[in-house]
């Protein structure tokens, strides 16, 4: 099989993320309820929510500021650090397989906010150079419903057999495969892009030669 197409999850393969509300209050020099430090993202009854498109971002201010126990104002800037660098090297994988032709794309449970942070960021010119960038709350659907993968094909116009597909978490990587594509594990705390070139280089996407240059 030629594979056309490489689709990356955002958070964990492309960008390292804060884990948890603590790690993301600590990036942006809030101070958050003690008690909602260790708890992950998904653990804010309403985060999901508005990743789905189903929240206006006023309104998931004002309920992440009452979980928080801070402003919203002050919401917005921890909501804001859960983005944070880019992985070594991930811009330079992606303008490999551009490079070779091959159609790139992410797909990604994310948000308004958040969205717009990386479309405009100079931070971010990995997710910029993506010929497909889709998101959840575009797409009214979240992963790993085996729909939104299946939508971002045929918005890609590929056929599910030829894509691709990274992920740090095993239910999106499950629900890609259930969809067609050909899905891997990513581990974010490694190096993310090490492991993606191995991979692509295995299945035949880049040779090694390109890898290493």
């Amino acid at each position: 099989m030629r594979y056309q197409a490489v689709c990356f999850d955002i958070g964990g393969v492309l960008i390292r993320v804060a884990r948890n509300w603590g790690q993301a209050a600590d990036y942006a020099d809030i101070a958050i309820e003690p008690s909602a430090r260790g708890k992950a993202l998904s653990d804010m009854p309403d985060f999901d929510i508005y990743q789905s498109g189903a929240l206006s971002g006023l309104n998931y201010l004002d309920r992440l500021s009452g979980f928080l126990v801070c402003t919203p104002e002050e919401a917005r800037k921890v909501h804001d650090a859960i983005l944070q660098e880019a992985y070594p090297g991930a811009l330079e994988l992606v303008l490999k397989l551009k490079d070779s032709g091959i159609h790139t794309g992410c797909l990604s449970n994310t948000n308004h906010f958040h969205w717009q942070v990386m479309a405009h960021s100079p931070k971010y010119p990995e997710i910029r150079r993506l010929e497909l960038p889709m998101a959840s709350h575009l797409l009214k659907l979240h992963k790993p419903d085996p729909a939104i993968y299946l939508s971002y094909a045929k918005k890609a116009e590929f056929e599910p057999e030829v894509i691709v597909f990274f992920d740090d978490h095993m239910a999106n990587v499950e629900g890609a495969n259930r969809a067609g594509f050909t899905a891997s594990l990513i581990d974010h705390e490694g190096d993310t892009v090490r492991q993606m070139s191995k991979i692509l280089v295995d299945l035949g996407v880049l040779d090694l030669a390109q890898v290493l240059d």
